[in-house]
């Protein structure tokens, strides 16, 4: 969202100051998602209680709600709630409109249908925000049963996130691999992720680093093996022999 928002600023300055400020937001960010949490903890260990009950958090993922309950007066506990919805629908309409987007000027103008009008492309990006929708309504209620939506979230933008990192790194350390190997080095990444969700034993971070090395590895091969790329039809980047290390 942010870099979406960000390419569509009036100039280079008024880009470059939004993603500044949605930087430091990050930062920000952080003592408002974690240190509730880390509060939380807290409270349960030294044994506090509230209105005469103790704090206990039988759930990560109820912490957060417990706490804001337990700390603020109950006459602000609507008012809160309903910022907390504002900005809940906020993200979501956000993150609904860049898919619908993506889907509409990436996807279907370019793939699927190059000859499609302005109108006809915005129809279908409304279509599949509609479908987008309908299938978070089906999906929201699934993660009741998960052990932490906010670890299960990660995993899950991890898997979108690893292969456009890597093509990031990509791109800004050097001009040689064409479009063909950052192809290569997204369906690697996403893939080997995916894959690598299946292991029991690793942490998930541990996991995203080795498929991040994997998928560098994927675009070099794409990029400089001449066997690679004479398989796929395409031919030999001009100017990769230059840059090839050693």
């Amino acid at each position: 969202l942010i870099v979406q928002r960000a390419l569509a600023a009036r100039s280079l300055a008024e880009g470059q100051k939004g993603v500044l400020f949605a930087a430091a937001m990050k930062v920000v960010s952080f003592s408002v998602l974690c240190l509730p949490g880390a509060m939380s903890v807290l409270m349960v260990r030294n044994g506090i209680a509230v209105d005469g009950v103790p704090f206990e958090v039988h759930k990560a993922d109820r912490a957060y709600p417990l706490f804001v309950r337990a700390v603020m007066p109950k006459w602000s506990l609507g008012f809160f709630a309903a910022v907390l919805l504002g900005s809940v629908l906020s993200t979501f309409n956000s993150a609904l409109n860049s898919a619908a987007t993506l889907f509409g000027l990436e996807i279907y103008k370019i793939h699927i249908d190059p000859e499609a009008s302005d109108k006809r492309v915005v129809k279908v990006a409304t279509m599949f925000g509609i479908l987008v929708s309908l299938a978070s309504f089906v999906i929201a209620p699934q993660l009741a049963s998960v052990a932490s939506i906010f670890d299960w979230v990660q995993r899950a933008k991890t898997l979108a996130s690893l292969p456009i990192i890597t093509v990031f790194v990509v791109g800004v350390a050097t001009v040689a691999p064409d479009a063909f190997a950052a192809k290569v080095g997204f369906a690697v990444g996403a893939v080997s992720y995916g894959a690598g969700q299946l292991l029991q034993g690793p942490h998930f971070l541990h996991v995203f680093f080795a498929c991040f090395v994997l998928s560098l590895c994927a675009v070099y091969m794409a990029t400089y093996s001449e066997l690679c790329r004479a398989r796929f039809g395409k031919a030999a980047v001009e100017g990769a022999a230059a840059e090839e290390p050693g």
